[in-house]
C-alpha cells in the first residue's frame, strides 16, 4: 500500500511504501519524522495537507491511548518517538494481528514488539520527496558470507 502525504505546494511530500502490518520508520534528527505526524494532525483542519491512501491514517498518541484504547482494524496508526513503547498497553495493541502500525523513531525497538527486519525502513529524501526503503538487506540462505565484511548481523 502506498501511503502520500503532501501539501498542495509540493514543497514537501511523502510517498510511503507500506507492506505489512507494522512497518518501523528509523530516521535521523531531521530526517522529517516530526513533519510527517504534525502534516497527519493537521490534516482534517487544513486543507492544503492531502493524505492519499486506501484506509485512514491516524496520528496516535500514548496519552490518547490510554484514554481511548477502542482502535479502529480499518486505520493505520502512527506513533511518533515511541520511547515509551514498553509499556504493556501500547505492545499489547502492535502485537495484536488485528491493528496496522506505522512506528517512527531513532533509536532501536524494544524486544516487546513482534517484529521482523523486513519490517524496518529508513526516511530518505528525494529531491522534495521523502520515501522510505528497507534498512536490512536479507541475505540468502545459500550463499556464502564473508564475515570479515559484514559489520552488523541480525538474525530472527
Amino acid at each position: 500500500m502506498i501511503i502520500q502525504i503532501y501539501n498542495l505546494k509540493k514543497t514537501i511530500q511523502y510517498d510511503l511504501d507500506i507492506q505489512n502490518r507494522l512497518t518501523i520508520l528509523k530516521g535521523d534528527s531531521s530526517s522529517g519524522k516530526s513533519i510527517l505526524t504534525r502534516m497527519i494532525d493537521v490534516h482534517t483542519t487544513d486543507k492544503s495537507i492531502i493524505i492519499d491512501s486506501d484506509i485512514p491514517v491516524r496520528h496516535l498518541t500514548y496519552s490518547s491511548l490510554e484514554l481511548n484504547p477502542d482502535l479502529n482494524p480499518e486505520t493505520v496508526y502512527i506513533l511518533d518517538e515511541y520511547d515509551g513503547i514498553d509499556t504493556k498497553l501500547a505492545s499489547k495493541y502492535i502485537n495484536n494481528r488485528n491493528y496496522q502500525f506505522i512506528l517512527i523513531t531513532r533509536y532501536e525497538v524494544n524486544s516487546l514488539i513482534n517484529y521482523s527486519t523486513d519490517d524496518i525502513y529508513e526516511l530518505y529524501k528525494s529531491g522534495k520527496i521523502i520515501k522510505n526503503r528497507k534498512l536490512y538487506s536479507n541475505i540468502g540462505t545459500n550463499r556464502n558470507i564473508i564475515l570479515d565484511e559484514i559489520n552488523k548481523f541480525i538474525t530472527e
